[in-house]
């Protein structure tokens, strides 16, 4: 688990970043739902819908004949290649498709992750606008495997503007209308969520001569709030890739890499990219004070998408008696850190909760 570059007293205090979440916010609110309840909005915009990239290899598609291509075909292309989520899970994509396979169920389902919904996010949407036939193809590619009854794209277009939309069982429950306990597998109940990016992926391991392994990841400037959708090569020195923007991209400048605003490490320009990599971001980053008192304005247990109970979580770990943690449901917390976020007080409480989480183990 990293650290949160961004909380609501952050936003508030730019003045640009707090421009584009409130646009973002109106553009998508006709899509209704109460659930989850943060309203976060992207507060990173894409500068120019060009993506910068130098991989001419790609720019060539080669003949493929599907109809000839069997389930164990596929299977093994995406094994040989080592497709992985494309999420910053890094969960090996063969191992997700074979559960879903072999899951004992009447009906299996696909559903294409391009929600996005970490608020610095930007390659998901650009995929969908622009590669979309591409990702047909790679969904052509997967029914070779199973017989879907339904495939998915969830996107801002169709569901509501909510953080974190994009978990996945959240994202079930809002496409299929499927309610999976936290005990739950998707994939071993007959549900493949794969995010678009790695239907992608897929596509191009078949498609594309590609000798070294690449990911769209977005580049931003966090004083600006401007992005830009690069597509990087796994092992590339961050350094050479800001250098490839247009950001403004000062060397003094902090420099962060991680799978979005809301979980992002501190790194070096020296570092290089990952195959858990997201985002590579810069400039001034939100603090936090975890030994700040509490503003006891019960955010935290308010805008919990996974509705725990974390003000009874944290008055039990400041008073030692973590006797009733479970109770409290710290177990089902995903780490998608809402409540730090809302948080008046300015502490990070998803790293608190989380810590204490880990104990119990």
């Amino acid at each position: 688990m990293g650290v949160m570059l961004i909380n609501k007293k952050f936003i508030r205090a730019n003045k640009e970043l707090r421009r584009i979440q409130k646009a973002h916010l109106k553009k998508y609110r006709k899509n209704r739902g109460r659930y989850p309840k943060a309203k976060l909005g992207k507060v990173i915009e894409l500068k120019s819908e060009e993506v910068i990239e130098d991989a001419e290899e790609l720019k060539t598609e080669r003949s493929v004949s599907i109809l000839t291509l069997t389930a164990k075909d596929v299977l093994d292309g995406i094994r040989k290649a080592n497709v992985v989520g494309q999420s910053g899970s890094g969960f090996p994509t063969a191992k997700k498709i074979e559960t879903v396979m072999m899951a004992k169920v009447r009906e299996k389902h696909l559903v294409i992750n391009a929600v996005a919904c970490d608020p610095g996010l930007l390659q998901d949407a650009w995929i969908l606008e622009h590669k979309k036939a591409e990702v047909q193809k790679g969904v052509a590619l997967l029914k070779k495997c199973i017989p879907f009854q339904r495939v998915v794209i969830g996107s801002k277009e169709n569901t509501p503007n909510r953080y974190p939309m994009g978990e996945e069982k959240i994202l079930i429950h809002q496409l299929l209308q499927i309610q999976l306990s936290p005990e739950q597998v998707p994939a071993e109940q007959g549900i493949l969520v794969l995010n678009i990016q790695t239907v992608l992926k897929i596509y191009e391991t078949f498609y594309k001569k590609c000798t070294r392994k690449t990911k769209y990841i977005t580049v931003a400037n966090l004083n600006s709030g401007q992005g830009q959708v690069v597509r990087a090569y796994i092992g590339q020195p961050i350094a050479e890739l800001l250098e490839m923007t247009t950001l403004g991209y000062e060397k003094t400048a902090d420099v962060y890499a991680g799978t979005g605003v809301m979980d992002a490490e501190p790194t070096t320009s020296s570092n290089t990219i990952e195959e858990t990599t997201n985002m590579v971001a810069f400039g001034p980053a939100a603090t936090f004070d975890n030994e700040a008192k509490c503003k006891m304005c019960g955010a935290c247990s308010r805008k919990c998408p996974m509705h725990i109970q974390v003000s009874k979580i944290l008055h039990a770990i400041k008073e030692n008696d973590t006797k009733h943690l479970e109770e409290y449901k710290i177990m089902d917390c995903i780490g998608c850190g809402t409540c730090s976020y809302y948080c008046k007080a300015g502490r990070n409480i998803m790293e608190m909760v989380q810590e204490q989480k880990e104990r119990l183990r």
